[in-house]
C-alpha cells in the first residue's frame, strides 16, 4: 500500500516534468524515464520482498532521475522561452503568410 501511495504522490511531478523536458531533449528524457520506470519496478519488488530497508538503491535511482528530468524541464523551458523566441515568431509569421496566400490576399 505504501508503494502505491508513494507512486501516486510523485506521478504529477514526473508526468509534468517529462512533458516539458521532452520538448528540449526528447531522447535524453526518454532514457531517463525508462530508467525511472525500471527503478520504480525494482522499488516495488525490493519493498515487497525485503521491507523498507531494501528499497534504498531503487529509491536513490528514482530520486536522481526525477531530479535530472526536472532540471532538464526547468532549463529547457528557460532556453526555449528566452533564447529561442525568435524562431517561434518566425514560424508563426510563416504560417500566417501561408494562410494569407491561400485566401488570395
Amino acid at each position: 500500500m505504501r508503494v502505491h501511495k508513494n507512486q501516486v504522490e510523485l506521478l504529477p511531478l514526473i508526468c509534468t516534468a517529462t512533458l516539458i523536458a521532452g520538448f528540449s531533449l526528447p531522447l535524453t528524457t526518454l532514457v531517463l524515464v525508462a530508467i525511472h520506470t525500471i527503478a520504480r519496478i525494482a522499488y516495488v519488488i525490493a519493498y515487497s520482498r525485503g521491507g523498507p530497508n531494501a528499497r534504498a538503491i531503487p529509491a536513490a535511482i528514482i530520486f536522481l532521475t526525477m531530479i535530472a528530468i526536472t532540471l532538464i524541464a526547468f532549463f529547457g523551458s528557460i532556453v526555449m522561452s528566452v533564447i529561442e523566441p525568435k524562431a517561434s515568431i518566425t514560424l508563426s509569421m510563416m504560417a500566417s503568410d501561408i494562410s494569407n496566400m491561400g485566401m488570395g490576399m
